[in-house]
């Protein structure tokens, strides 16, 4: 089960200190990205500071882990085989922002 957060740009006073140190290594790459004519968002770190949502990391059962580097297609697969939504976005691991679906 995912539970969902506000909004990333309406942390509250339990945004944890790690999600505090992503949101503001996301923003600096954000910033570092020029604007690009007719476009809303310069990048996908973008568009997630403005509408993404912070969710609370869940267990994983061992026998849904799939291959390293392959979470997009796999949860694509999940999604439409189990009725799930299917969301990317951007995990946090060892100070390190990754793109993760």
């Amino acid at each position: 089960m995912i539970v969902r957060a506000p909004r990333i740009s309406e942390p509250t006073d339990t945004t944890s200190t790690a999600e505090i140190e992503m949101l503001t290594a996301l923003r600096s790459f954000a910033d570092r990205w020029p604007p690009v004519p007719r476009w809303r968002y310069s990048s996908a770190v973008g568009l997630l500071l403005d509408v993404g949502q912070l969710y609370t990391p869940q267990s994983w059962p061992d026998s849904a882990l799939g291959d390293p580097g392959n979470c997009h297609v796999e949860s694509v697969s999940w999604a439409i085989a189990r009725d799930w939504a299917y969301v990317e976005g951007v995990a946090w691991h060892e100070g390190v922002p990754l793109d993760h679906a």
